[in-house]
């Protein structure tokens, strides 16, 4: 329902607001850019991972008044000059591996911080993290 992140995300944070938001839906609306602005704190940064298929209108109102910062970007990972996505399309492909190899570390909702490190470690080599409850 509209509205209902924004209001998790105050309320999580005691009205403050997340640090960072990661948008990862895109497609035809605004509507998820505008929650992960929503999100975040004054000075925050929003991470646009989401592929927008169309033109989209943004209120830059409430982004320029909490100075949020906007970070485009075209993939989540490089390992070895190839993006994690075509690794994960070679193993898919390949037929000799299972769905569930392209998951290449797990952590619990408590080690969160360790998951976004190994995520943004190259040296892991993971391809996806999941972060479970």
């Amino acid at each position: 329902e509209e509205g209902e992140l924004e209001e998790v995300c105050m309320q999580e944070t005691d009205g403050i607001g997340i640090d960072v938001a990661v948008e990862t839906i895109g497609g035809r609306s605004n509507l998820s850019l505008a929650q992960a602005a929503n999100c975040v704190k004054r000075t925050g940064k929003v991470i646009v991972l989401g592929g927008f298929r169309i033109p989209i209108e943004v209120d830059f109102l409430q982004p320029m008044i909490k100075e949020i910062s906007f970070i485009p970007a075209t993939c989540y990972a490089n390992i070895d000059g190839r993006h994690d996505f075509e690794l994960a399309v070679d193993i898919l492909s390949s037929g000799n591996h299972p769905y569930k190899s392209i998951v290449t570390h797990n952590f619990t909702l408590d080690n969160i911080q360790k998951g976004f490190e190994t995520a943004y470690d190259k040296k892991t080599k993971s391809i996806k993290v999941h972060i479970m409850q």
